[in-house]
């Protein structure tokens, strides 16, 4: 991936941190919600904004990124982010691994990146698509 700048870097790391000490509380210390799915909208939230972290910080970089890889790459990363922090809930109490929460966090993440590319920045599909598009 290419290198972001220091500030996106430390605004990533500390949203990533955030999401860590949210998921080694245990469910107790989180009020209870009626609404059903209401949980999966704040996966949804929190690995939506964390791939805009990250992909604003690839676009204002200052080096030439691939369109390929300004939309994919803060997929990948929040999705694997977000597998990682399921794993971590195992050896937390009244935590488990969900599989619909890392489905979830992959949704927000290709939403928020849906939205941020084609939405705001106007980035063609054709283009992100094409691998080998110039930067």
């Amino acid at each position: 991936m290419p290198i972001m700048s220091p500030r996106y870097w430390l605004l990533t790391l500390a949203y990533c941190a955030v999401i860590f000490w949210m998921s080694s509380r245990p469910l107790e210390d989180f009020p209870e919600v009626e609404t059903p799915g209401a949980d999966k909208a704040v996966h949804m939230a929190l690995y939506g904004g964390l791939t805009v972290i990250v992909s604003l910080g690839l676009r204002r970089s200052g080096r030439p990124v691939r369109p390929a890889v300004q939309f994919f790459a803060p997929i990948v990363f929040a999705a694997i982010y977000g597998v990682s922090d399921e794993l971590h809930q195992i050896l937390v109490p009244t935590r488990s691994f969900d599989l619909w929460d890392v489905v979830a966090n992959t949704a927000g993440a290709v939403l928020a990146q849906c939205i941020l590319c084609f939405g705001m920045w106007r980035m063609p599909l054709r283009i992100v698509l094409a691998w080998d598009a110039p930067r």
